[in-house]
Order: structure tokens, then C-alpha cells, then sequence
């Protein structure tokens, strides 16, 4: 993608880790995006042009029913 690229509508989106096997690569679930980068085109946004990070919720946090640990979440006492 180029750089700027609209990555509006990402958040909610899967977040995959690349595995890499001797033979093999594969990828597994890793998280659930819940920021996307912010291009720095609009001179009122706090960002630095060219870099583009993306901001994921790790997938352990996550139930089965698709909720937040919120107990879990508060002893890793992440924001």
C-alpha cells in the first residue's frame, strides 16, 4: 500500500502473527486491531509522517464470547 493510505474501518479487524517453521510458514490469531495508523496528512493531527503503526489488543484478553477480560485486562494493568 502507499504510504498515507486510508486505513479507516480497520479497528475490530483480525491481527495475525506470521509463524515460521523450519518447512513450514503459517500464521495464527494473534489479537484485534483497536487502532489503525494515523496518515499525518491533516496539519491539527499529532502524528509523524511516514510512520504507520498499528495498535492491537492481544488475543488472550479475549473470550470465547467475543468479550474483553476486563479481570485479566486490569492485572496486566494495560490502557
Amino acid at each position: 500500500m502507499p504510504e498515507n493510505f486510508n486505513f479507516g474501518g480497520m479497528s475490530g479487524g483480525s491481527f495475525l502473527a506470521i509463524v515460521q517453521a523450519e518447512v513450514m510458514r503459517t500464521w495464527r490469531p494473534a489479537g484485534v486491531i483497536i487502532q489503525g495508523p494515523n496518515p499525518g496528512d491533516a496539519p491539527d493531527q499529532d502524528a509523524i509522517p511516514g510512520l504507520e503503526i498499528i495498535r492491537a489488543r492481544p488475543i488472550h484478553f479475549i473470550k470465547a464470547d467475543g468479550h474483553l477480560d476486563l479481570d485479566r485486562l486490569a492485572l496486566a494493568n494495560i490502557r
